[in-house]
């Protein structure tokens, strides 16, 4: 099985805009801000994620410095439940949601790992969707699809239902929100391919298709340069990241002689659990709390001591052996665990770790290695996503696990892998669960 999991969330008039725009600066307002503990605790400087130290000196992680339990979950296999190859899982507290390109997106239990039912379906009917790709809301009860039409969108439960369908303004209608706070999507807006001078600013955009406000986290430059020219050959490279079974990538552009374009697929915009809007551009080392009505705020700053490609100098020239970028990521209200490698398409150099909120401790290993589990004494761990409290998620198949089983003989298999292996037809993968 070949999985590429790319996880990875109504009113009219002054009195509901401005009822709107009460409601986007309260998102996660309840929650204090999840960036910027250990050593900055108690001050408004930003969190200091220590990369660059952790990179010199790297060694083994233990699942335990993750979470105290973990537990293998195989989702169940059966004709109406088959996920079939490219999977797609996002998670909500209880629940895990699949998106398969050739099985559509179906939901399974989170506790046992029992189907529950299908979600939506592809179709020319006013409740079809064009695509299985969806957004979902902070609580994880709903999903947002693309639907048939020009900018029409379709809402949908997660136990099936259909719940209406609303449209976009014609600016946005190809563009593509990352979260979804309430009845708001939010717009991460940066520059493209031909477009030499990075930006990131941030859309709030309610359900009547209105920008109720944009937040600049990283602004133009003042003078901006010719659009890069798209003419030649265009040829891409891929970079999958270094988690198994990641949910992240990254792309290189060479268009004609130009040096190449990175772009990164570690998201630019993201909701910290039930919690604040975090915004990060793509090559750059600060994470920003961004709200509606409210100057962006920089939480944390990623630390590479120099050696991290800058987004400036992206386009312009080529990534040297000896810079880092990100290659995955991850954050929960304790933790941020990600990956970086050094220079571009060389995963021999790839480490993975996590830096720790109360602790404000930075930790890397080899990401060959991965998370060694000292709880059940299995495989390497590998997290993937994160439900909205923080539990960590990685995925497992068939082949995964009879790979490890050849290669150490003298393994010990947790009881609830044994029907994986013994299933004479694929099953559907498996959960590892840390919490």
């Amino acid at each position: 099985m070949n999985l590429k999991n790319i996880i990875v969330s109504p009113v009219t008039g002054k009195i509901a805009i401005a009822l709107m725009s009460l409601a986007v600066m309260s998102c996660g307002s309840n929650t204090k801000r999840s960036v910027g503990a250990g050593e900055n605790a108690g001050q408004q400087l930003p969190a200091h994620i220590d990369v660059a130290s952790a990179i010199g000196s790297p060694s083994p992680i233990n699942v335990s410095q993750l979470g105290s339990t973990l537990t293998f979950l195989p989702l169940e296999t059966s004709d109406s439940s088959l996920i079939g190859e490219y999977a797609i899982f996002s998670l909500t507290r209880d629940k895990v949601i699949v998106n398969s390109q050739n099985a559509g997106v179906k939901a399974f239990s989170l506790a046992d790992g029992s189907y529950l039912n299908s979600i939506g379906h592809r179709g020319q009917n006013p409740e079809a969707y064009r695509e299985t790709h969806f957004l979902m809301d902070g609580p994880g009860d709903k999903l947002f699809f693309r639907g048939n039409g020009d900018g029409r969108w379709v809402r949908y439960a997660t136990d099936g239902r259909f719940l209406g369908s609303f449209s976009r303004e014609e600016r946005l209608k190809r563009m593509t929100p990352f979260v979804v706070c309430d009845t708001v999507m939010v717009y991460p807006i940066t520059n493209g391919v031909t477009d030499p001078d990075p930006y990131l600013s941030v859309a709030f955009v309610g359900e009547s298709g209105a920008i109720i406000d944009s937040v600049a986290v990283v602004a133009r430059a003042a003078t901006r340069t010719d659009s890069r020219s798209i003419a030649g050959n265009i040829e891409m490279e891929q970079y999958d990241g270094l988690m198994r079974h990641s949910m992240q990538n990254s792309s290189g552009f060479r268009i004609g002689d130009s040096p190449m374009v990175y772009v990164s697929s570690v998201a630019q915009l993201w909701r910290v659990g039930d919690g604040p809007i975090h915004a990060m551009m793509p090559f750059s080392d600060t994470i920003y709390e961004v709200r509606a009505a409210s100057e962006p705020v920089p939480v944390a700053v990623m630390d590479f001591g120099g050696k991290g490609f800058p987004a400036a100098e992206n386009g312009r020239r080529e990534m040297s052996g000896d810079e880092y970028m990100l290659t995955d990521f991850i954050e929960t209200d304790g933790k941020i665990v990600f990956g970086t490698g050094r220079g571009w398409r060389r995963p021999e150099t790839g480490l993975i770790g996590y830096y720790d909120k109360k602790t404000g401790i930075t930790r890397l290993t080899a990401a060959a290695d991965g998370f060694t589990d000292d709880l059940a004494g299995f495989m390497p761990f590998y997290p993937v996503a994160a439900t909205p409290d923080g539990t960590l998620v990685g995925v497992l198949t068939q082949e995964d696990i009879l790979k490890w089983v050849e290669e150490h003989p003298d393994a010990a298999v947790p009881s609830a892998l044994q029907p994986v292996i013994d299933s004479e037809e694929e099953p559907n993968p498996v959960l590892v669960i840390v919490r």
